[in-house]
């Protein structure tokens, strides 16, 4: 089956496949939430709990994930998901392999669109 091969900073983080119809995805996602863009109760409740500084924050998360085709449930796979920092690089060889790691979480329901 073809892989992707993910190594953060010349680590390998995990081999991702799929045996099966559906899509793979890597991605290098920058997020940052403004507390504001937020309805006030949802802001009163982050204030609560004295996250609003770790709120708007700003992320950087490597992610390495799949969608199985038509699955109807727990279709979402999570291979790796961790925070990048500055400086961090990442590499993805495409490659053949008899298997690849088993996926950590199948974390959620997506509609496929194939």
């Amino acid at each position: 089956m073809k892989v992707f091969e993910v190594y953060r900073n010349g680590k390998k983080v995990t081999t991702a496949g799929l045996d099966q119809a559906g899509i793979m995805s890597v991605n290098a996602v920058r997020g940052k939430h403004s507390l504001e863009n937020f309805p006030s109760d949802y802001q009163e409740q982050i204030r609560k709990t004295g996250g609003e500084e770790d709120f708007e924050r700003e992320h950087f998360i490597l992610s390495v994930e799949g969608t199985l085709e038509g699955a109807q449930k727990n279709n979402h796979l999570t291979w790796f998901r961790g925070n990048l920092a500055e400086g961090d690089e990442i590499t993805i060889k495409i490659t053949s392999a008899d298997k690849a790691d088993e996926a950590k979480a199948d974390t959620k329901v997506s509609k496929s669109i194939f």
